[in-house]
């Protein structure tokens, strides 16, 4: 297993969080308190580019609609970019695209 990493930057006045390698059961929590920390340093719209994801499973999705969820509470609001057909696969399936903006890409 390759495990996710997570960097971030700023960009257009909002922040980019880029998650790259698998995102699964084994690592779910830690996303989501990694992105809790986030939105709570700088509130406002946090873009997740997952164009990195090599692989994500329905734990990983449930893992952002709840840091989504967590965000919204502090007035922040985590949009999705670069989503692999794999991922907008389970987004759809479970029916969690209205929990976000899906972006084609960073820069839209």
């Amino acid at each position: 297993m390759l495990g996710v990493t997570m960097s971030t930057r700023s960009a257009d006045g909002h922040i980019v969080a880029e998650l790259r390698g698998e995102l699964d059961i084994a690592n779910a929590s830690q996303v989501v308190a990694a992105l809790t920390t986030v939105c709570d340093r700088a509130p406002g719209v946090i873009v997740l580019d997952l164009s990195g994801l090599a692989f994500i499973d329905s734990c990983g999705m449930e893992a952002l609609v709840r840091a989504q969820r967590s965000a919204r509470r502090t007035g922040s609001e985590l949009q999705l970019a670069g989503l692999r057909p794999q991922a907008r696969q389970v987004l759809d399936l479970f029916a969690w695209s209205r929990e976000f903006a899906v972006l084609a890409t960073c820069g839209d």
